[in-house]
């Protein structure tokens, strides 16, 4: 037997649970006022595994050196932006930098002398992701609260430095595909059912595009060689869960090796698809955290080995992703909620939390083991869950039976196979029973026989008896002959479907008797 890989896993859960922080690895964010606010956005550097790049509520930057300490590894930090924001993108093999803002903008950056050189216009409201082509140094695309996806070529449409996108589809996860720009009465309720914001893009190629949405409860795959304002998906893959309400996605995240889609949605689950086959249906389902805004950001390990995924209930979490049902491994520290991280491009011993309590951690291993001031409270440590995930019916299954409800068939082999289809038999016993009580209603066959002629008194019998004897002798011959058919026609009791047939069979035709 091979014991490495035996007790492999039990070795990487113990690997996750070494994570620790301290203070010394903890960034502060702050106004020019001196207020605190809280991150949007913290990215690792694709080059650079210890440049971080992080964005906060009122427009700033800060690239951070992780190997450095506090105020030491601030290297640059510069107002970019008039509002938030809400995503950042490192430009490949470059020192440059794109940042999406709630101003309606996207700029990019040259961070060693933090100055900006190119303007992007197109959005009508805030943009809430943006992404670079992994194989390309100019082509980038961005969705926005508008519904709108855009893609740009920084090498087209350049006006003044000011450039305009060479690709775009309105509405890209709207029901019906399209919206009317110049309505002329929109009540409030109608404004905001309209929405159909764009929370997540990412490239899987240079001619793929993922994106999802904050209300279908959708993700679209789209082929950039038919992109345009009139395309369709080339593949859309629908709402994975078992319930009524179709959940938006906050956040995506496609693997180094570009197999495996990870998405976050809103029902506290993170859904895991198939890029190879792009199959409806997820091929895992990591559940424990908690995610009820659309500000929760997950992340990939660099040897996509590991997931990790921020939490309302001020936790960060880390599962492995060839156990999906195994508890994840918690990591606390943060007072508030945790809502952007990111892992090390370079270095699986590091990554990084942000949180609502205005700070980013970095969190390494503690290879010495000295936890001392984790349990005091002073730093952060990582826990593990030994609660396993219990497996939930994705959308198709069937939801469970609760008691007191009827349950409705969907497909038509479950309505088939569905007792509730299958009328019950009604059996009514006659009995003696008090003036006002005529009968008793039965529940199934399977209760006592009811009431028949054999149980009647013998005087009741009797007269009976009489009375067919006064009956004229061809009466009484042709009532004899009607009441040897009915018994031959009797349904038995029994409920083998031979016995059904088998009065039929005893009575001879015209026909069978050719």
């Amino acid at each position: 037997m091979n014991l490495t890989k035996l007790f492999r896993p039990y070795v990487e859960r113990e690997f996750l649970l070494d994570f620790s922080t301290n203070e010394n690895s903890t960034f502060l964010f702050k106004d020019d006022n001196g207020e605190e606010i809280p991150p949007f956005v913290c990215k690792y550097s694709d080059e650079n595994g210890h440049l971080l790049a992080t964005a906060d509520e009122s427009g700033m930057i800060s690239i951070h050196n992780t190997l450095k300490s506090k105020e030491k590894s601030l290297v640059h930090c510069w107002n970019a932006h008039k509002n938030a924001i809400f995503d950042v993108s490192w430009m490949p093999r470059s020192g440059r930098l794109l940042s999406a803002s709630g101003d309606h903008f996207i700029k990019l950056w040259d961070i060693e002398k933090a100055v900006g050189m190119y303007r992007f216009f197109g959005h009508t409201k805030s943009v809430k992701s943006v992404d670079f082509c992994p194989d390309s140094q100019f082509l980038f695309a961005s969705g926005g609260r508008d519904g709108h996806l855009l893609v740009y070529d920084t090498r087209c449409n350049n006006i003044g430095n000011n450039i305009k996108p060479v690709m775009y589809k309105h509405y890209a996860h709207s029901k019906n595909g399209f919206h009317d720009h110049f309505p002329k009465r929109r009540s409030r309720k109608a404004q905001l059912s309209s929405e159909f914001s764009v929370t997540s893009v990412v490239f899987y190629d240079e001619r793929t595009l993922i994106s999802s949405g904050a209300n279908d409860g959708t993700l679209k795959v789209w082929d950039l060689r038919r992109f345009n304002c009139k395309a369709m998906p080339k593949v859309a893959i629908p709402y994975p869960g078992s319930t009524i309400r179709e959940h938006g996605y906050s956040a995506i995240a496609v693997d180094h090796r570009r197999t495996r889609l990870f998405a976050n949605c809103m029902n506290n689950a993170i859904y895991q698809f198939d890029c190879l086959r792009w199959k409806p249906k997820p091929v895992a389902k990591y559940r424990g955290h908690l995610s009820n805004n659309f500000y929760i950001k997950i992340a990939v390990s660099p040897d996509d080995n590991f997931l990790l995924s921020g939490s309302a209930d001020a936790k960060a979490y880390i599962w492995k992703i060839t156990e999906p049902r195994s508890g994840p491994v918690t990591l606390l520290g943060h007072r508030e909620e945790v809502n952007c991280v990111s892992w090390s491009t370079t270095d699986l011993t590091e990554l990084a939390t942000g949180s609502d309590d205005c700070s980013v951690r970095i969190w390494r291993l503690d290879r010495n083991g000295k936890k001392l001031n984790m349990w005091l409270g002073k730093e952060g440590y990582a826990e593990r869950s030994n609660k396993a995930i219990p497996p939930t019916p994705i959308k198709g299954s069937g939801t469970p039976k609760k008691m007191g409800s009827v349950h409705t068939p969907t497909t038509i082999s479950e309505w088939l196979t569905s007792q509730s289809r299958r009328p019950r038999r009604l059996v009514f016993q006659f009995s003696a029973a008090p003036v006002g009580v005529k009968r008793k209603l039965l529940h199934d066959e399977d209760s006592p026989e009811p009431a028949s002629a054999n149980n009647e008194s013998p005087s009741a019998r009797n007269s009976d008896d009489t009375k067919e004897n006064q009956l004229p002798p061809a009466k009484r011959a042709r009532r004899a002959s009607t009441q040897q058919g009915a018994n031959q026609l009797k349904t038995p009791k029994s409920k083998n479907l031979t016995d059904y047939f088998s009065p039929m069979q005893k009575t001879s035709s015209p026909l069978s008797q050719r």
